[in-house]
C-alpha cells in the first residue's frame, strides 16, 4: 500500500504541474483580457483581481494575548483536533 501511495503522489504532482502550466498558458493568451471566447461567443476562461487578507493567530496569540483569549471566549478562534496519520 505504501509503494502503491508514493506512485499516486507522483501522479498527483505531475498532473498538479499539467495543470499549472496550462493555466499559465491560458493566461498568456488572456492577457489584460477579461474572457475569452471562441468566435461563437462561448466562453472559455475568464480572468479577475482577487484580494486577501490573513492573519497568523499565533502572532495574535503571542503579542496580543488579551485580544486572542478575548475572540477565543466570543467563539470567533475555532479549535479543531484531529488525528493525523504518517507514512
Amino acid at each position: 500500500m505504501k509503494e502503491r501511495a508514493k506512485s499516486l503522489r507522483g501522479k498527483i504532482k505531475t498532473n498538479e504541474k499539467e495543470l499549472d502550466d496550462i493555466k499559465n498558458a491560458i493566461g498568456l493568451i488572456l492577457g489584460e483580457n477579461a474572457y475569452l471566447e471562441n468566435s461563437e461567443g462561448k466562453s472559455f476562461a475568464s480572468a479577475y483581481n482577487v484580494n486577501r487578507e490573513s492573519i497568523k493567530l499565533s502572532d495574535i496569540k503571542e503579542l496580543k494575548p488579551r485580544l486572542y483569549k478575548t475572540l477565543k471566549k466570543d467563539g470567533l478562534i475555532n479549535e479543531i483536533s484531529y488525528r493525523q496519520l504518517k507514512f
